[in-house]
């Protein structure tokens, strides 16, 4: 009897939060898919089932799949980076020698308080308008570049943005990693005259698997579905060279108000994203290290 009324008891503490995500996750979520399968403009109460058929002409959409690989290039030239330089900032500012160090742990980790819609716009204006007068008066090639029009070169500036916001979110969470792998390590690895590039090898870096695979898992997924940062830039532009799967589903939805194909188009790219997600996490799962 005291069994049932403690699971009774759970589950009303549960009940709340359970009842949000039905309400705003679980009806939209059905909802959506259930539109799939409809032509509809998202206003008029008439609907068109079409079964299949949008999911048809997903695959069909050739400027869905440049979109689509825009966002991969996207997704593995900032989870890269963004990996690299926030783990390359968390080993400096670990190490008890760097004066200042929580000092430059809060600098970097400032722009993240940001919106990425702020950071768009911050820059926007630094790469096009002031980029360009900068050139002008120092005559320097580098800021003469078409760094937002330039449709070889667009999709590269809102990855530097994206890097700059984000590096500091990541940074802290492999300094959590560093900060909790025991310091007797370190000493028998002083004492047996290791070097600091042996030690992160074989030390550091077994350890911070498990930092490592929250990094990947949550840069990979924030960059598949990147929207923000590119819209704040260049709305996609110039034509489709930075339009990300995320944007085009946007326009296809909310701008030529085919409501029904937009949301075919997200349940792909929710599939890609859970098939990815998945994969992730079992290949970097197996290369943990138990302290």
């Amino acid at each position: 009897m005291k069994k049932h009324y403690y699971s009774a008891d759970y589950f009303l503490f549960i009940l709340p939060a359970f009842s949000l995500f039905f309400l705003f996750f679980l009806i939209p979520v059905f909802n959506g898919v259930r539109y799939s399968f409809f032509e509809w403009n998202g206003i008029s109460a008439a609907k068109t089932f079409v079964g299949l058929e949008n999911f048809r002409n997903v695959l069909n959409d050739k400027i869905f799949f440049e979109a689509f690989k825009n966002t991969l290039k996207f997704t593995v030239v900032h989870v890269l980076t963004v990996n690299l330089l926030a783990l390359l900032l968390a080993t400096l500012l670990t190490k008890p020698s760097v004066v200042g160090r929580n000092f430059f742990r809060g600098i970097f980790f400032l722009p993240n308080v940001l919106s990425l819609i702020v950071v768009g716009q911050i820059w926007k204006f630094f790469l096009g308008q002031a980029s360009f007068e900068l050139g002008k008066k120092i005559g320097v090639a580098l800021f003469q570049i078409g760094w937002l029009s330039d449709p070889h070169v667009a999709l590269y500036s809102t990855i530097i943005a994206s890097v700059w916001q984000a590096t500091g979110w990541y940074m802290l969470i492999y300094i959590a990693g560093i900060t909790a792998i025991p310091r007797e390590l370190y000493e028998a690895a002083t004492i047996d005259g290791g070097r600091q590039v042996f030690v992160f090898r074989h030390i550091t870096l077994p350890l911070l698997i498990p930092s490592l695979t929250i990094c990947i898992f949550l840069s990979t997924i924030n960059s598949l579905r990147v929207f923000d940062i590119v819209y704040a830039m260049t709305g996609g532009g110039p034509g489709h060279a930075t339009e990300t799967a995320l944007l085009n589903i946007y326009n296809t939805t909310f701008n030529s108000f085919k409501y029904g194909y937009g949301t075919a188009k997200a349940i792909v790219l929710l599939i890609v994203i859970i098939v990815v997600s998945f994969a992730q996490i079992i290949l970097l799962k197996r290369k943990e290290v138990d302290l």
